[in-house]
């Protein structure tokens, strides 16, 4: 149900902010999907527009879906049903060959006259008045006291924008579906698990759900209606809360329609789709049965109710067999791998940063000793040169060495050649071209009016910091190519405060090795400081998901923390931490708050 203008929004974001014109940014993409399910949707209002950009809303008609040749791998294995004859039933209706005597056999399950215990199923129907219809007809059925909540409304949310009913009519014995994911730790509930109501009072709801015998207390979620802005001075895209819909994440379930019932299963299903509207509306809706035993028409099913996309046809991916599979899958692991390889000796851009380094400084009049400085930029022009000519000849290079690669599996002498480089261009760069910058950016420390030069320098700096970190740190196939260089992690310059390392500076440090791969415990001998103080650093960049939480509190840990904090209605630390018997660090119960109120869980 992926439509094409979605996928090239996705392709155009990850360019963006990646900064590469290769297709999705450069990122490894992987898409699950079958055809033969429900197509896209797009509306009547937005068809004439769509059709003069795209030949149709399917992923392979996007404009960036043209520009990969992807690995095509058919899943064949079916789990949901594993009866032959109806599993033929199925693929005769996905594949559009139906025959008369296939019509019989999935007719007979067309029973109107048989009484079914309508609690044991669930309706799939075409379109959503018959599936309110048949809700409010089963809701009115049943003999137990009504109970309605009303939504908690703010700001500007319209009835259109509603995710459910803004009042929500329950009674005890009512069947119902989730229709958000349960953004708690415990992961109770997810979109479209269905339960039935066991309790009902003024402010709450429990359910039981199918699947278990488990009791559940609902509680209320939130939608935010959000507009995004640019912001024209940071040029930045920031969100604006325009209004919040709060309000049970549940809908009456005796029926639903076959849109909705995508992805889900049924022991026992009555399924109405004798008027489908959609190509795969029949198939979804017949497929979501694990029996034709379970399974019950409400109307038969016609050759009329069948239909077919003929654009689907222009759609004919080349399938590989298993062994021609493993060969091309290896192929390509090898190739994504060097293709990361030749990214960071890309090494003719440090000219640019030197470039914009000169912009910066003929921007100011007030510059003392001009000949001196523009001295020190003619040596790092004449370094930036000869490391980007230098970088260039190596990489026609590295494409010999990583095609013998490919073809022979054979790592070595790739690993020993680029580990010289790195040894070769890090000792450059560090002492060509960084160590001049950061020395010039001390010289100008002291120079009155010139904010916005400095500011345009430590910029650069910045770039060719981020640059050399990822020369020294790369990897092949997850290793270090250079585990013991001896050029360190070079900092940012601290202006006036040469000698002093900054706490965030050191925050990053940990961070960079962090990202290449260490685990703190590594972090923490390679620099010489407790476990604790580097946990401290990497909690930092937690809300910026750079780090892992489950690399500093484990998921049960973090549950037993907020049970914890639900108990003793507070977050000091020091005394949380005396309830868990000390079993978890400061850093670690740190760690847990800060995700649990980005999760909502607590409000600090």
């Amino acid at each position: 149900m992926l439509r094409s203008d979605m996928l090239d929004a996705i392709d155009f974001i990850l360019k963006k902010v990646r900064k590469n014109r290769l297709a999705f940014g450069g990122v490894q993409m992987l898409f699950i999907g079958d055809l033969y399910q429900l197509p896209p949707v797009v509306v009547d209002e937005e068809k004439e527009i769509f059709e003069t950009f795209y030949d149709s809303p399917y992923f392979f008609d996007a404009h960036s879906f043209k520009e990969i040749q992807p690995l095509y791998i058919e899943l064949q294995k079916v789990y949901r049903q594993n009866e032959e004859s109806f599993l033929n039933l199925l693929n005769a209706i996905r594949n559009n060959t139906m025959e008369w005597d296939d019509y019989e056999q999935l007719n007979k399950r067309f029973l109107p006259t048989t009484k079914l215990n309508e609690n044991e199923y669930i309706t799939l129907t075409t379109h959503n008045y018959k599936a309110d219809q048949i809700n409010k007809e089963a809701l009115d059925a049943l003999p137990t006291p009504m109970y309605s909540y009303a939504a908690e409304i703010q700001g500007n949310y319209s009835e259109k924008q509603m995710p459910c009913d803004a009042i929500l009519s329950l009674k005890v014995g009512t069947k119902v579906m989730f229709i958000k994911n349960d953004t708690s730790i415990e992961k109770k509930y997810f979109n479209g698990k269905l339960a039935t109501v066991k309790a009902l009072d003024s402010d709450s709801i429990t359910v039981q759900f199918n699947d278990s015998e488990e009791l559940f207390e609902v509680n209320k979620e939130s939608w935010e209606h959000i507009q995004y802005e640019l912001d024209t001075q940071s040029l930045e895209v920031k969100e604006k809360v325009l209004g919040t819909f709060k309000q049970y994440p549940l809908r009456l379930a005796w029926a639903i329609t076959i849109h909705k019932s995508q992805g889900l299963t049924f022991t026992h299903a009555i399924v109405d789709a004798g008027y489908s509207f959609a190509p795969g509306q029949v198939y979804v809706a017949l497929s979501r049965c694990t029996t034709l035993e379970g399974l019950y028409l409400h109307t038969r099913i016609t050759p009329q109710a069948l239909h077919v996309d003929e654009r689907l046809a222009h759609f004919n991916p080349q399938r590989y067999s298993i062994e021609n599979l493993q060969i091309q899958l290896e192929a390509e692991r090898h190739h994504y791998q060097l293709e990361k390889i030749k990214k960071v000796f890309l090494l003719k851009k440090i000219m640019r940063h030197v470039l914009h380094i000169q912009e910066a400084l003929q921007q100011s009049s007030f510059l003392p000793k001009k000949e001196e400085l523009y001295d020190r930029l003619s040596m790092m022009f004449d370094e930036a040169k000869e490391i980007s000519e230098v970088s260039e000849k190596f990489l026609k290079e590295l494409e010999g060495l990583c095609q013998d690669v490919i073809f022979t599996k054979e790592t070595d002498t790739l690993r020993m050649r680029v580990e010289k480089a790195i040894h070769y261009f890090s000792k450059k760069i560090k002492n060509g071209i960084l160590t001049p910058v950061q020395q010039l950016l001390v010289s100008l420390k002291d120079v009155k009016r010139i904010k916005k030069v400095i500011s345009s320098i430590q910029q650069e700096e910045e770039s060719l910091l981020f640059l050399y970190n990822e020369l020294i740190h790369c990897r092949l196939y997850g290793k270090a190519l250079v585990a013991d260089i001896k050029e360190e992690v070079i900092q940012k310059t601290a202006l006036g405060e040469p000698q002093k390392q900054k706490k965030g500076d050191s925050a990053l440090e940990s961070l960079m090795l962090y990202e290449s791969g260490k685990t703190i415990q590594e972090i923490a001998t390679q620099r010489n400081l407790n476990e604790s103080t580097i946990e401290g650093h990497l909690i930092t960049f937690l809300e910026t998901k750079r780090v892992r939480i489950e690399d500093i509190i484990s998921i049960q840990q973090i549950a037993k923390l907020k049970e914890t904090i639900s108990l003793s209605q507070h977050t000091e630390i020091g005394e949380l931490r005396k309830m868990l018997n000390n079993s978890l660090s400061y850093s670690q119960i740190k760690a847990g708050i800060i995700y649990l109120s980005m999760q909502r869980e607590i409000v600090e």
